[in-house]
């Protein structure tokens, strides 16, 4: 008896789990994907800095996911090889490379792949990226470490974190203001062995889905005041300053646009699928997204024409993927397929401003 009520049971969790997955199709427009993805343990390989860095990735950290070289960047040793030519990108965390469970899935290592198979000369992939830090930090960072690199390229993907910590700190905001330590520490998290097993199940992401949701929105923080004009004059600068002394090194200097995955007006079927992605989508588009899009703007329009520095845009290439949200784990961090990706679309762009000889 207690096996047919055994079988029983197993019966109705597949049937509640099918069920579960025709409603999110009909719901999302997109069958059900795992909820499922690497845990980093931030408070092991992030160590407190002098200012203005605040805190910094840890040198020589090894881990079967994260390994940190002796400059304190994600990714393997820097070559000694003579006559190698370097491409260093700076970014923020969706090109840091957040949630991913294998390493070698990292746009960097895929962009390395590539050179290695294509390139005519001999090139090494730098991938300085870091979550939270804001442009005072990376101008910092560029002047202690990498500018004694003398990188050939150098690709810049920054700023968007100066107006989420303006946005956040409100009228205490001014520029250079960063994180404390035990923010990059709060960014790990640790799901007990049985929550980790559910995430693979779509009725357990419907259930968060409806009871979780007001806990999310109660820990969003964002501030009335922003000060965005300081914020953008603050962050301009920085950046102008990182792109002016890497030219006078002889470096090419270009812009990055990556992110995020929802443009500026979604169709509703849209607007369904990206709701499977980020359940709060909405509240971050609309307070975040009039701000991030005139940002990119304004690099675009102002900066980069005053700097005299090409743009690199690759958001309408993902925004029209035909597998566009297969390709997030969020609004913004990309999945092994989107991390390929990304590589493929840099390497196809860069060579067509002809700077891979």
């Amino acid at each position: 008896m207690s096996i047919w009520i055994g079988l029983v049971i197993l019966a109705s969790l597949v049937l509640i789990e099918l069920a579960a997955r025709v409603y999110h199709y009909r719901r999302y427009g997109l069958s059900f994907q795992s909820r499922v993805f690497a845990e980093y343990p931030y408070e092991q390989f992030v160590e407190e800095a002098d200012p203005p860095l605040g805190f910094r990735l840890k040198p020589g950290y090894r881990s079967p996911a994260v390994n940190i070289n002796r400059q304190g960047m994600r990714g393997p040793e820097l070559s000694a090889s003579p006559g190698i030519k370097r491409v260093l990108v700076m970014g923020e965390s969706q090109l840091f490379g957040v949630k991913l469970f294998n390493e070698r899935d990292l746009w960097s290592f895929q962009l390395q792949k590539l050179l290695d198979e294509k390139a005519d000369s001999a090139w090494e992939v730098i991938n300085s990226s870091f979550p939270g830090y804001n442009t005072a930090q990376y101008k910092a960072f560029f002047e202690q470490e990498l500018l004694c690199l003398n990188p050939d390229l150098l690709i810049l993907n920054i700023g968007v974190n100066d107006i989420t910590q303006a946005r956040i700190f409100g009228e205490k905001w001014f520029p250079g203001i960063t994180y404390q330590l035990e923010f990059a520490f709060a960014l790990a998290r640790k799901s007990p062995w049985w929550e980790k097993f559910l995430n693979r199940s779509c009725w357990y992401f419907l259930w968060r889905r409806k009871y979780g949701e007001a806990k999310r929105q109660a820990s969003l923080k964002t501030q009335p005041v922003f000060q965005k004009d300081e914020c953008f004059q603050s962050a301009f600068s920085n950046i102008g300053s990182i792109a002016r002394r890497a030219q006078d090194r002889g470096s090419k200097v270009a812009f990055l646009f990556v992110n995020p995955a929802y443009e500026p007006n979604m169709s509703p079927e849209n607007q369904g699928k990206i709701e499977s992605l980020q359940s709060n989508w909405r509240h971050l588009v609309d307070s975040d997204g009039p701000s991030l899009f005139e940002f990119y703007a304004r690099v675009k329009s102002e900066l980069a024409p005053r700097l005299n520095l090409p743009v690199i845009d690759l958001r309408p290439r993902f925004w029209s993927h035909p597998h566009r949200f297969r390709l997030y784990f969020d609004l913004y961090h990309f999945k092994p397929k989107g991390m390929r990706l990304l590589a493929g679309y840099l390497h196809e762009e860069i060579q067509k401003l002809g700077w891979w000889k």
